[in-house]
Parts: C-alpha cells; structure tokens; sequence
C-alpha cells in the first residue's frame, strides 16, 4: 500500500507521516529529504540557484525516481509538488492521496518556530497567516483533488479513514 501525503507546509506530512509509516510497518519518505540527499543542496539553496521553475523540475524528477521504486511506502510530498506538471495525476495513480488539511492557524503556529529560509515560499516580509492563506487558495484546487481530506493529527483515526477507502 501506498499512502500519499499532500498539503502545505506544515500541515503534518512529515511528523504524521512517519506515525502512519510506524504503525502500519511500511518504509517513510520525505520527497524533500529525497530531493535534497540527490542533489547535495537544501531546498532554499536549490529555489535560490534554479528559481522556481528549475526547482519544480528537480522536484519532477525525483518524484518519478521515487515512484519508480515501486515499493509500498507512504510518501510525504512538498507542499507544492501535486500542483506543478502532471504531478497530481501520478501521485493518484501511484496511491491513496490524502490531503492534511489543519487550520491555517494550526499551520501557522507550527510554523512559527522553524528557521524561516527552509521555504522559500513563506519567508520574507509579511504575515505568515496571510501568506499561508494566499499560498492555500492557489494549491486548493490541485489538493481537494485527494481521495481522502483530514484535517485532525491522529495517525490512528487516519488509518481507520485509509482503510474505510479501500
């Protein structure tokens, strides 16, 4: 089985991602861990030196790679990745796509404490709730496009919600 996790940074993919790794004993993976041990660089640096578009490529890329390993995992995405190329299409066909879809204050909070440059797209000047906010109303579309939306942080109640799809 493969569970996708999609959603904003800090919506939970990683730290909810792992819970659902360990609890139903399939490997954890992080696409932006992945994309920064293939290429020897953080994501701010990759955004800083190829600009966006050259990053959504790299992102492509090692996306196919790590679907083409074929193996039952759960994945957690970057924020931006289902929303560029045809990336949305092989995220659905690859698993269960579930969108974490917390309150953008949750989101908001979570985020406050992390060193602002790890995403690009939210630093800088500003309100962090209103770029989150701003960043949401762009992605919605591309993640209400998920078999599951969960707005909770219990790896157990969205176990339950996974296997009630199947």
């Amino acid at each position: 089985m493969r569970i996708i996790l999609i959603g904003l940074p800090g919506s939970g993919k990683t730290s909810l991602g792992k819970q659902l790794a360990n609890r139903m004993n399939l490997p954890f993976l992080d696409l932006d861990e992945e994309l920064e041990r293939e290429y020897g660089k953080s994501i701010s640096e990759m955004f800083r030196e190829e600009g966006e578009a050259g990053f959504r490529l790299m992102e492509q890329a090692c996306l196919q790679r790590t679907l083409a390993k074929g193996i039952d995992m759960v994945l957690a995405t970057g924020g931006g990745t289902p929303c560029f190329f045809d990336n949305l299409i092989w995220l659905k066909e690859a698993g269960t796509l579930v969108f974490l879809n917390p309150p953008i204050e949750v989101i908001a909070e979570r985020r406050l404490g992390i060193e602002e440059n790890t995403r690009p797209l939210l630093s800088g000047e500003g309100n962090l709730s209103d770029k989150l906010r701003a960043l949401y109303q762009k992605r919605l579309p591309f993640y209400q496009k998920a078999e599951i939306t969960y707005a909770g942080s219990d790896a157990a109640e969205l176990i339950a919600l996974i296997q009630n799809q199947h």
